[in-house]
């Protein structure tokens, strides 16, 4: 396989935070190869070789991990002449630990670019998005959490915990010499600004306007309990469905899912910011940045 097409910058980030489009913008300059497949997991062969077996998630994870460097390397087989390739796994962050020594040694001091969002929304669309493989409410989810650490689910469901960004962010600002942090909700209020500051830190060409106009990966939950029960064991029972066409369940999934207008609890939210103030004081003193729309009301 040849590693002169092995990636040469990172996009990490918290879920739920605007990688997926990220992502996908980026894929679109010219300049930039980013695979079709996102979250490879490869610096993290060894954690997802160890996710528990009922973990709703594994099937869906096994499917796009890559977990040996020749598999890894095939997503960048397609790789022309492009300035840089990267790829994008938010399971990076969380797990730094494992990734930053792995990542420095088989890719180098490599541009690492990272996403953030206000933790608390950013755990409760956590939450939203896996409506549709469990049955708990959001306050009951937050009282498992340390249950699923200790049973061996992965870190996707750990809504809370991965809202804690300082020393993730440390970490990769101490080991790699470019490191750019951006928000969610900077990039949600002026995404082609947002883009350009990316395209100028990876010193592209920063006039290319991807089309702006496709969302990716947008926050979707069942439209009613019936749905979520049929989704929810659908995946507790691995149940398959590729028989059905793409472009079926593609349209089905429009029908039976929908953007949710149900607010996180006051209660909730409170404790939760309260929460994320201790990390949030040393996050801005790591990156320099004043998050003046995470502060609480």
């Amino acid at each position: 396989m040849n590693r002169n097409k092995k990636p040469n910058f990172l996009l990490i980030g918290a879920p739920k935070a605007g990688t997926t489009s990220i992502a996908a913008y980026l894929g679109e300059h010219p300049e930039i190869f980013m695979p079709e497949e996102k979250e490879p997991f490869y610096f993290i062969a060894d954690i997802v070789k160890e996710i528990a077996s009922n973990d709703p998630m594994l099937s869906t994870i096994m499917k796009k991990a890559r977990l040996t460097w020749d598999s890894y390397m095939e997503l960048f087989s397609n790789a022309k002449n492009e300035k840089l390739r990267g790829e994008a796994t938010v399971h990076y962050l969380y797990h730094y630990n494992t990734v930053i020594p792995k990542v420095k040694k088989e890719l180098g001091d490599i541009p690492i670019v990272i996403v953030l969002r206000e933790p608390v929304s950013r755990a409760y669309s956590n939450f939203l998005y896996m409506s549709r493989d469990q049955m708990n409410s959001f306050e009951e989810s937050l009282a498992l959490e340390e249950k699923r650490k200790k049973d061996g689910w992965n870190s996707f469901w750990f809504y809370k915990e991965v809202g804690l960004y300082c020393k993730p962010v440390s970490q990769y600002k101490n080991e790699f010499t470019n490191v750019m942090v951006i928000t969610f909700e900077e990039f949600k209020q002026n995404n082609l600004d947002t883009l350009k500051k990316i395209f100028k830190f990876l010193d592209v060409d920063e006039s290319f306007v991807p089309n702006l106009k496709k969302l990716h990966n947008p926050t979707k939950s069942p439209k009613n309990r019936l749905v979520q029960l049929i989704y929810f064991y659908q995946h507790k029972y691995n149940i398959r469905t590729n028989i059905l066409p793409v472009s079926f369940k593609k349209k089905l999934r429009e029908v039976l899912f929908h953007k949710s207008k149900k607010p996180i609890q006051d209660k909730t939210k409170k404790k939760l910011q309260e929460f994320y103030q201790s990390d949030l004081a040393c996050l801005e003193k790591v990156t320099n940045k004043i998050f003046f729309e995470w502060k609480i009301d």
